[in-house]
């Protein structure tokens, strides 16, 4: 569960700065606050998979689902890669990842 620990906390780490970014270049405070709100919530699925406790994935599959599902939307409707895209392509990552290092024997 460590390294399922580990890849949640990165995404976090990129969902909370993608939320600071957004703020900064485009003044989208909605982006800053869903960036922070996704990336606390995944910071507890973090913690929670490193402890072992069973909370922890379904929270983490929730977040980078629910990311996938966003980012995924908003490429659709913009066709830029940026951050949509990206970040689809992260959340999906994280998504497998997550699930084949829970997972694995």
């Amino acid at each position: 569960m460590l390294t399922a620990s580990i890849l949640v906390y990165v995404y976090a780490a990129l969902v909370i700065i993608g939320g600071i970014f957004g703020f900064l270049k485009a003044k989208s405070l909605p982006s800053l606050i869903m960036g922070v709100i996704g990336g606390l919530g995944l910071i507890a699925a973090g913690y929670a998979l490193g402890q072992g406790l069973a909370w922890g994935l379904p929270l983490a599959l929730v977040f980078s689902a629910g990311l996938l599902v966003f980012f995924s939307l908003r490429y659709y409707r913009t066709r830029a890669f940026m951050p949509g895209g990206l970040m689809a392509i992260l959340s999906l990552l994280t998504l497998v990842g997550v699930l084949a290092t829970t997972h694995a024997k």
